[in-house]
C-alpha cells in the first residue's frame, strides 16, 4: 500500500488534506441532470441542451430523467406559449424531486405559457410523486375539473408561483384523491360571468394537504354557481395558511366564499390568511366557513386571520 506523507506545517496540513478529500472523495458526489424543452428548438430534439431541446412535452423522453433531475421549458426571450398538457410520465423520491420549470437563463427566461384552447387541462397528474412544477401561466384550460389536477394517488408533489389569470372550471386546482401535496404562491382570477362554478382551489377526499401563500380573487358576478377561493370536502389534515382572497362581485347574490371546509375528518388548521369583500360587494357567502352535517367528524382550528370587512358569521381567533 502506498502511504502518503504530508508536510507537517501547520499553515499547509488542513490545505494539503482539504485537497486530499476532494480529490479522492468527490466520487461520492452527484448532481441531477439538467434537461431542456423548447417548441422552437432545430437541434437533435434530444433533451440535452437548448439547442438539442426537445420540442414538445409530448417528446421527453421519461426513461431517461431521474429523481433529481431539472427539466428547463424555454419561455423565450419575453414568453413562449405551449399548446399541450404537461403530463410526468415518471415521480421522484423524498429528498429527490423531478422540478418542471421555467429556463432561467437569457433568451429562455421569459414566461413559459401553457394553452389549453379550452380543450385540455395544463397539467395533469396521474400517480406521480414528489414532481416540483413552478413558474407557468396557464390559460384557456378546459371547462372541467381542474386547470391543474392531481389525481388519485399522486403525493408529496409541490405546484409553485403558477399564474392563472382567468380560470373557467371548478378549481384552477383540483386536488382529487391526492395527499400531502403542496400549493404556494400561485395566483386565480375567476371570470367576471359564467354560470359554471369556478373555485381557485377545489380540494376532494384529500389527507395532508398544504395551502400555503397563494393570492385568489373571486369576481363572478354570475348568481347561479357556488365559488370559492378554497374549498375542501370530505378531506382531512388540510392546512390553508397564509393566503390573499378577495371576494370581488358586486353584483351577485350570496355564496361566495373566501375558505370553506365541509364534511372534514382529522385536525384542520386555518390560520394567518387574508379574506376581504371589496367595496359595494354584497354576494359574500362566508368570509371563512366550516360545517359537518352528514358525516364529517374532525375539527377545525381558526387562528389569527384577518377578515375585511368582518363578517358576523365567521369566527377571527
Amino acid at each position: 500500500m502506498t502511504v502518503i506523507k504530508f508536510p507537517l506545517q501547520k499553515k499547509t496540513t488542513l490545505k494539503v488534506l482539504s485537497m486530499f478529500i476532494f480529490i479522492f472523495g468527490i466520487q461520492n458526489l452527484s448532481y441531477g441532470a439538467l434537461h431542456y424543452v423548447d417548441n422552437d428548438a432545430t437541434g437533435s430534439n434530444s433533451g440535452a441542451s437548448w439547442n438539442d431541446a426537445w420540442e414538445s412535452f409530448a417528446d421527453i423522453d421519461w426513461s431517461t430523467v431521474d429523481p433529481g433531475d431539472v427539466i428547463y421549458v424555454s419561455g423565450g426571450r419575453v414568453s413562449k406559449t405551449y399548446h399541450e398538457t404537461i403530463q410526468p410520465g415518471k415521480s421522484g423520491t423524498n429528498g429527490n424531486y423531478i422540478t418542471i420549470t421555467a429556463g432561467e437563463e437569457a433568451n429562455h427566461n421569459g414566461t413559459v405559457i401553457i394553452d389549453g384552447d379550452n380543450s385540455r387541462r395544463c397539467a395533469y397528474f396521474r400517480e406521480n410523486d414528489y414532481i416540483y412544477l413552478s413558474n407557468f401561466r396557464c390559460v384557456n384550460p378546459q371547462i372541467t375539473t381542474g386547470a391543474i389536477r392531481l389525481n388519485t394517488g399522486s403525493e408529496y408533489n409541490v405546484i409553485d408561483n403558477i399564474d392563472f389569470p382567468q380560470i373557467t372550471g371548478q378549481g384552477a386546482l383540483y386536488v382529487y384523491y391526492a395527499n400531502h401535496n403542496t400549493i404556494k404562491n400561485c395566483s386565480c382570477a375567476t371570470p367576471t360571468n359564467t354560470p359554471y362554478q369556478v373555485d381557485c382551489v377545489f380540494d376532494r377526499s384529500t389527507d395532508g394537504n398544504v395551502y400555503d401563500g397563494n393570492n385568489f380573487t373571486i369576481q363572478n358576478n354570475n348568481s347561479v354557481p357556488h365559488d370559492d377561493g378554497i374549498q375542501a370536502y370530505r378531506s382531512k389534515n388540510i392546512t390553508v395558511k397564509n393566503n390573499k382572497i378577495n371576494v370581488n362581485c358586486p353584483s351577485a347574490a350570496a355564496n361566495k366564499q373566501g375558505i370553506y371546509l365541509e364534511e372534514m375528518d382529522g385536525t384542520n388548521y386555518i390560520y394567518n390568511n387574508v379574506v376581504s369583500r371589496t367595496a359595494g360587494s354584497s354576494a359574500w357567502g362566508s368570509a371563512i366557513a366550516f360545517q359537518n352535517k352528514n358525516g364529517g367528524s374532525g375539527t377545525v382550528h381558526i387562528t389569527n386571520n384577518t377578515i375585511n370587512p368582518h363578517h358576523p358569521n365567521t369566527p377571527n381567533t
